[in-house]
């Protein structure tokens, strides 16, 4: 009502031919100017060109619908990962009975629907201030001095995630070579992340484009979706890996036998080991460092009601997956269930094979893109504003490809990284960062004048602390249980 009456103050006509003229994105500037608030009125449909045909409404509505729909395809994709193939993992930290999983799928659409209030309070916030980046939007609301902040956490967030495509990628070879008859040194997981890293991701990450491998990214996708398929054939009762006399049984090693009725539904209510799933699901919700470009992806006519509508169907797409991979996952193997979900299947299993292989072609063909990420955060800390010459590119490549490859031959629980890593940056990114922003963009509109300070104001803000609350208690206290959970257990 504030902005209808500000508008009515000044020539409609006149604004709207200076929105007509004007080229770059309407909200440009950190101030919301008149014109930029006449064209959002007028995106929002409350005035329409009076020679604007039907066709060309029609074909301004399938555009929306395109829009929405590839950019929620593109949100599933960019959120599901390896992190997802940890689910079960998170659930079996606390509980190995069947019945838990119900509550477990509730809580994890729950977070994902707190996650997708988070990941559109950030379209919201690059709305306003033009931001095209994270780091640009939080310059522009919190401050320069802190914006490395943003920069460490986009390096942290993307140095867990290639030690876990590491981890992945020497369990899934190691596992291939036992299936083809190899033993000794040649079948060990170490010796797979070596030869990867040497013949494939060394060469991959030195090249100076990596526009190539763009197409690869697909692959997560196809094998995320042949992997549900997978899991809920083999979950089925009476299945290859049904107890005591499955198929596959008696070719798995003790730990990876499923398990189940050692603890109870009531135990894992309790438990603190139930708060690696929060943990867990932080990581495999985790889209947000892109949210300015999936805002900008939406055009200029209506953006931010069709990235309203894009974060709803994109994060409910992931949370029917992450809950599809939890179910199957713990209803096969229980108590058992590793941190990759994939290695508790029989080295024999076809299926299982098929799997890990694509797995592992997709994570060799997006790793690339993680250490490129690592990069550019680690040179915004480090070397800002200076120019980067290939040989310190190349130099810095290497180094963080040498300690990512020694980490992921040590840790062995991908689980763990991926629980750790989504407490404590994963919360941060999601659950702390954007109420931040939001509150200090809020609290400049207001002492502006450009926005009054009414009760709904008031309680999304008082909803923004309480999420802020949240992420921190989810980051410290999941992180802690999470590191005692797999190096401590005998303490839960």
């Amino acid at each position: 009502r504030q902005q209808r009456d500000f508008v009515s103050s000044f020539s409609v006509t006149k604004s709207r031919e200076k929105f007509q003229k004007k080229e770059a994105y309407p909200f440009a500037s950190s101030a919301v100017s008149m014109t930029s608030i006449t064209a959002e009125i007028m995106d929002d449909g409350d005035f329409q060109d009076e020679n604007l045909s039907s066709s060309d409404t029609t074909a301004s509505s399938t555009e929306s619908i395109s829009s929405i729909v590839s950019g929620s395809m593109n949100l599933i994709k960019a959120c599901v990962g390896t992190g997802v193939l940890s689910m079960p993992w998170g659930l079996a930290a606390a509980t190995d009975t069947p019945a838990s999983v119900i509550p477990a799928s509730i809580t994890l659409f729950a977070l994902g629907a707190l996650s997708a209030y988070s990941f559109h309070l950030l379209g919201r916030i690059c709305h306003e201030n033009g931001a095209t980046t994270l780091g640009e939007a939080w310059e522009k609301e919190v401050g320069k001095s802190t914006s490395w902040i943003i920069a460490l956490s986009c390096f942290i967030v993307a140095f867990g995630s290639a030690t876990t495509y590491s981890i992945l990628l020497g369990d899934a070879f190691s596992s291939i070579a036992v299936a083809a008859g190899l033993k000794g040194l040649w079948a060990t997981r170490q010796a797979s992340i070596l030869a990867t890293t040497a013949c494939t991701l060394l060469p991959l990450c030195s090249l100076s484009s990596l526009a190539a491998l763009a197409p690869v990214s697909i692959l997560g996708v196809l094998g995320v979706l042949v992997t549900c398929g997978f899991m809920a054939f083999r979950a089925l009762p009476g299945g290859g890996y049904a107890m005591p006399s499955g198929f596959f049984i008696s070719t798995l090693a003790p730990d990876l036998v499923p398990s189940f009725g050692q603890m109870g539904l009531s135990q894992a209510g309790f438990s603190p080991a139930s708060l690696i799933l929060g943990s867990m699901a932080a990581l495999s919700y985790l889209a947000h460092l892109n949210a300015p470009s999936f805002y900008k992806s939406m055009g200029h006519q209506k953006p931010l009601r069709k990235f309203g509508f894009m974060s709803a169907f994109g994060f409910l797409g992931v949370a029917i997956i992450n809950a599809w991979i939890l179910a199957c996952g713990f209803l096969t193997f229980g108590g058992n269930s590793s941190g990759i979900i994939l290695n508790n299947y029989s080295n024999i299993d076809v299926g299982a094979g098929i799997c890990r292989f694509i797995f592992a072609l997709s994570v060799i063909g997006t790793y690339p893109f993680m250490l490129f990420s690592m990069k550019n955060s680690f040179f915004q800390i480090f070397k800002r504003g200076r120019k980067i010459s290939r040989a310190l590119d190349v130099k810095v490549s290497r180094c963080i490809l040498a300690a990512i490859t020694a980490l992921s031959m040590v840790i062995r629980e991908a689980g763990f990284v991926n629980g750790f890593s989504g407490a404590v940056m994963g919360s941060a990114l999601i659950y702390i960062f954007p109420p931040l922003m939001y509150h200090k963009q809020i609290t400049r509109k207001i002492r502006e004048g450009s926005l009054l300070n009414t009760k709904r104001v008031q309680l999304e803000r008082t909803f923004g602390w309480a999420l802020v609350a949240f992420g921190v208690c989810t980051s410290v206290i999941g992180g802690t249980i999470t590191v005692i959970n797999s190096f401590f257990p005998q303490l839960l």
